[in-house]
Protein backbone atom coordinates (compact mmCIF):
# COMPACT_ATOMS: atom_id res chain seq x y z
CA UNK A 1 0.00 0.00 0.00
CA UNK A 2 1.29 3.07 -0.91
CA UNK A 3 -0.11 6.98 -0.35
CA UNK A 4 -0.08 9.95 -2.43
CA UNK A 5 -1.22 13.56 -1.87
CA UNK A 6 -2.87 15.91 -4.09
CA UNK A 7 -2.77 19.64 -3.32
CA UNK A 8 -5.90 21.25 -5.60
CA UNK A 9 -4.36 24.65 -6.80
CA UNK A 10 -6.02 25.75 -10.04
CA UNK A 11 -8.58 27.80 -9.16
CA UNK A 12 -9.34 30.89 -10.63
CA UNK A 13 -9.08 32.66 -7.37
CA UNK A 14 -11.19 35.68 -8.10
CA UNK A 15 -11.87 37.03 -4.72
CA UNK A 16 -8.44 36.77 -3.77
CA UNK A 17 -7.22 40.15 -5.66
CA UNK A 18 -3.85 39.06 -6.47
CA UNK A 19 -1.76 37.35 -9.10
CA UNK A 20 0.49 34.54 -7.23
CA UNK A 21 -1.20 31.59 -6.63
CA UNK A 22 -2.63 31.40 -2.94
CA UNK A 23 -0.76 28.27 -2.46
CA UNK A 24 2.40 29.66 -2.43
CA UNK A 25 1.71 33.13 -0.45
CA UNK A 26 3.76 33.42 3.03
CA UNK A 27 3.49 32.09 6.61
CA UNK A 28 5.94 33.27 8.63
CA UNK A 29 8.58 33.33 6.09
CA UNK A 30 7.51 30.18 4.77
CA UNK A 31 5.95 29.12 1.63
CA UNK A 32 2.81 27.73 2.58
CA UNK A 33 3.01 25.16 -0.03
CA UNK A 34 6.33 23.65 1.39
CA UNK A 35 4.88 23.84 4.35
CA UNK A 36 1.85 21.46 3.61
CA UNK A 37 4.13 19.48 1.66
CA UNK A 38 6.68 19.16 4.13
CA UNK A 39 3.94 17.79 6.20
CA UNK A 40 2.58 15.61 3.86
CA UNK A 41 5.35 13.96 3.21
CA UNK A 42 5.59 12.24 6.19
CA UNK A 43 2.81 10.06 5.27
CA UNK A 44 3.17 9.79 1.12
CA UNK A 45 5.12 8.17 -1.27
CA UNK A 46 4.77 11.10 -3.61
CA UNK A 47 2.81 15.24 -3.15
CA UNK A 48 1.70 16.57 -6.16
CA UNK A 49 0.31 20.05 -7.04
CA UNK A 50 -2.55 20.51 -9.42
CA UNK A 51 -2.51 23.14 -11.25
CA UNK A 52 -3.71 25.17 -14.10
CA UNK A 53 -2.09 25.85 -17.65
CA UNK A 54 -2.41 29.96 -16.45
CA UNK A 55 -0.43 29.28 -13.41
CA UNK A 56 1.55 26.27 -14.02
CA UNK A 57 4.82 28.61 -14.32
CA UNK A 58 4.50 29.14 -11.07
CA UNK A 59 5.04 25.40 -9.89
CA UNK A 60 7.64 24.67 -12.20
CA UNK A 61 9.80 23.52 -8.65
CA UNK A 62 7.26 20.96 -7.93
CA UNK A 63 5.72 17.49 -8.65
CA UNK A 64 3.14 19.24 -10.93
CA UNK A 65 -0.20 17.79 -12.60
CA UNK A 66 -1.31 20.41 -15.44
CA UNK A 67 -4.86 20.48 -16.14
CA UNK A 68 -7.40 22.76 -18.11
CA UNK A 69 -9.16 24.42 -15.02
CA UNK A 70 -12.15 26.05 -14.20
CA UNK A 71 -14.24 23.26 -14.00
CA UNK A 72 -14.64 23.30 -10.38
CA UNK A 73 -12.59 21.40 -7.24
CA UNK A 74 -13.98 18.22 -7.96
CA UNK A 75 -13.30 18.44 -11.76
CA UNK A 76 -9.63 19.24 -10.79
CA UNK A 77 -8.54 16.22 -8.45
CA UNK A 78 -10.57 13.64 -10.92
CA UNK A 79 -8.92 15.10 -13.63
CA UNK A 80 -5.10 14.42 -11.32
CA UNK A 81 -6.29 11.20 -10.18
CA UNK A 82 -7.10 9.88 -13.66
CA UNK A 83 -3.57 10.47 -14.70
CA UNK A 84 -2.73 7.48 -12.30
CA UNK A 85 -3.51 3.82 -12.01
CA UNK A 86 -3.68 3.18 -8.05
CA UNK A 87 -3.13 -0.20 -6.44
CA UNK A 88 -5.80 -1.93 -4.80
CA UNK A 89 -5.34 -0.44 -1.42
CA UNK A 90 -3.38 2.70 -1.97
CA UNK A 91 -4.91 5.67 -0.44
CA UNK A 92 -4.24 9.29 -1.22
CA UNK A 93 -4.83 12.75 0.63
CA UNK A 94 -7.05 15.70 -1.33
CA UNK A 95 -6.11 18.86 0.33
CA UNK A 96 -6.93 22.21 -0.96
CA UNK A 97 -3.54 24.59 -1.56
CA UNK A 98 -5.27 27.83 0.45
CA UNK A 99 -5.45 26.08 3.62
CA UNK A 100 -2.57 25.65 6.36
CA UNK A 101 -3.35 22.46 8.28
CA UNK A 102 -1.98 21.32 11.55
CA UNK A 103 0.18 18.63 11.76
CA UNK A 104 -1.60 17.00 14.11
CA UNK A 105 -3.93 16.75 12.05
CA UNK A 106 -2.55 14.25 9.62
CA UNK A 107 -2.00 11.80 12.42
CA UNK A 108 -5.55 11.72 13.42
CA UNK A 109 -6.82 11.15 9.67
CA UNK A 110 -4.01 8.93 9.03
CA UNK A 111 -4.85 6.87 12.94
CA UNK A 112 -8.58 6.51 12.20
CA UNK A 113 -8.66 5.69 9.14
CA UNK A 114 -10.58 2.49 8.29
CA UNK A 115 -12.65 2.11 4.87
CA UNK A 116 -14.32 4.99 4.10
CA UNK A 117 -13.39 8.55 3.11
CA UNK A 118 -11.96 10.28 6.48
CA UNK A 119 -13.68 14.36 6.45
CA UNK A 120 -12.13 15.93 9.36
CA UNK A 121 -14.30 18.58 10.71
CA UNK A 122 -14.37 21.16 13.44
CA UNK A 123 -17.68 22.33 14.80
CA UNK A 124 -19.04 25.72 13.67
CA UNK A 125 -22.07 27.93 15.08
CA UNK A 126 -22.35 29.09 11.53
CA UNK A 127 -20.71 26.89 8.95
CA UNK A 128 -19.72 28.20 5.47
CA UNK A 129 -19.94 24.17 4.38
CA UNK A 130 -22.26 22.15 6.77
CA UNK A 131 -21.36 18.57 6.37
CA UNK A 132 -24.11 16.03 8.40
CA UNK A 133 -23.88 12.55 9.17
CA UNK A 134 -26.45 10.06 9.27
CA UNK A 135 -27.56 6.54 8.87
CA UNK A 136 -27.52 6.89 4.83
CA UNK A 137 -24.30 8.36 4.84
CA UNK A 138 -22.68 11.93 4.25
CA UNK A 139 -24.59 15.14 2.60
CA UNK A 140 -23.08 18.46 2.34
CA UNK A 141 -25.14 21.92 2.53
CA UNK A 142 -23.75 25.02 1.14
CA UNK A 143 -24.28 28.61 2.48
CA UNK A 144 -23.52 29.95 -0.96
CA UNK A 145 -26.06 28.15 -2.38
CA UNK A 146 -28.73 29.37 0.25
CA UNK A 147 -29.53 25.90 1.53
CA UNK A 148 -30.35 25.35 5.07
CA UNK A 149 -27.24 26.19 7.37
CA UNK A 150 -27.19 25.88 11.30
CA UNK A 151 -24.76 24.79 13.87
CA UNK A 152 -22.27 21.93 12.58
CA UNK A 153 -19.23 20.53 11.09
CA UNK A 154 -17.22 22.05 8.59
CA UNK A 155 -14.72 20.37 6.44
CA UNK A 156 -11.11 21.32 7.20
CA UNK A 157 -9.95 21.29 3.49
CA UNK A 158 -8.58 18.03 4.07
CA UNK A 159 -10.13 14.64 2.80
CA UNK A 160 -8.29 10.87 2.78
CA UNK A 161 -9.22 7.80 1.71
CA UNK A 162 -9.15 4.79 -0.59
CA UNK A 163 -7.35 6.41 -4.14
CA UNK A 164 -9.33 4.21 -6.47
CA UNK A 165 -12.74 4.93 -4.60
CA UNK A 166 -12.27 8.22 -4.58
CA UNK A 167 -11.31 8.42 -8.43
CA UNK A 168 -14.49 6.05 -9.28
CA UNK A 169 -16.91 8.59 -7.41
CA UNK A 170 -15.75 11.75 -8.91
CA UNK A 171 -15.50 9.65 -12.51
CA UNK A 172 -19.28 8.93 -11.75
CA UNK A 173 -20.11 12.27 -10.25
CA UNK A 174 -18.76 13.64 -13.51
CA UNK A 175 -21.03 11.06 -15.99
CA UNK A 176 -24.32 12.39 -14.01
CA UNK A 177 -23.96 15.99 -14.52
CA UNK A 178 -21.44 16.61 -17.60
CA UNK A 179 -23.40 18.12 -20.74
CA UNK A 180 -21.26 17.78 -23.72
CA UNK A 181 -18.93 20.85 -22.65
CA UNK A 182 -20.10 22.11 -19.91
CA UNK A 183 -21.64 20.49 -15.71
CA UNK A 184 -24.96 21.46 -15.58
CA UNK A 185 -25.85 20.88 -11.38
CA UNK A 186 -28.32 22.24 -8.62
CA UNK A 187 -24.88 23.58 -7.37
CA UNK A 188 -23.79 25.38 -10.56
CA UNK A 189 -21.87 25.26 -13.93
CA UNK A 190 -18.72 23.29 -11.56
CA UNK A 191 -18.31 20.44 -10.20
CA UNK A 192 -17.89 20.57 -6.32
CA UNK A 193 -15.37 17.69 -5.04
CA UNK A 194 -18.25 17.57 -1.77
CA UNK A 195 -20.53 16.71 -4.31
CA UNK A 196 -19.59 13.31 -4.31
CA UNK A 197 -21.11 12.71 -1.07
CA UNK A 198 -24.49 14.42 -2.36
CA UNK A 199 -24.56 12.32 -5.15
CA UNK A 200 -22.33 8.86 -5.60
CA UNK A 201 -23.53 8.13 -1.75
CA UNK A 202 -19.10 7.35 -1.67
CA UNK A 203 -18.56 5.77 1.96
CA UNK A 204 -17.82 8.11 4.42
CA UNK A 205 -17.13 9.16 7.93
CA UNK A 206 -17.10 12.72 9.73
CA UNK A 207 -13.76 12.97 12.20
CA UNK A 208 -14.29 15.36 15.10
CA UNK A 209 -10.67 17.43 14.84
CA UNK A 210 -12.13 18.91 18.53
CA UNK A 211 -10.01 22.26 17.96
CA UNK A 212 -7.52 21.21 15.78
CA UNK A 213 -7.42 23.67 13.53
CA UNK A 214 -6.84 24.33 9.28
CA UNK A 215 -6.23 27.79 8.11
CA UNK A 216 -8.15 28.64 5.26
CA UNK A 217 -8.41 31.73 3.22
CA UNK A 218 -10.00 33.56 -0.11
CA UNK A 219 -8.88 37.36 0.26
CA UNK A 220 -6.08 39.25 1.11
CA UNK A 221 -7.79 40.30 4.50
CA UNK A 222 -8.44 36.42 5.60
CA UNK A 223 -4.64 35.94 5.08
CA UNK A 224 -3.34 38.84 6.70
CA UNK A 225 -5.51 37.07 9.76
CA UNK A 226 -3.81 34.24 9.46
CA UNK A 227 -0.05 35.60 8.94
CA UNK A 228 -0.78 37.91 11.84
CA UNK A 229 -1.34 34.45 13.93
CA UNK A 230 2.35 33.18 13.13
CA UNK A 231 4.10 36.10 13.36
CA UNK A 232 7.37 35.12 15.64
Amino acid sequence: MSAFAFIIAAGKQKRFEDDLPKALVKIDDTCLLDINIAHLKKYCKEVYVVCSEENAHYFKDYKRIIIVSGFGSGDAAMKALNQFNFKKDDTCFIAWGDALQDEKLYDEVVFHFKDKIIIPCNLEDSPYVQIKEDGEGVKVYFSKFHELITKGYHDLSLFYGNANVIKEALNKLHALIWKKDHYEHKHGNEMEFLDIFNEVHVPASILDMKGIKSYSFNTLEELKNIQHLFQK
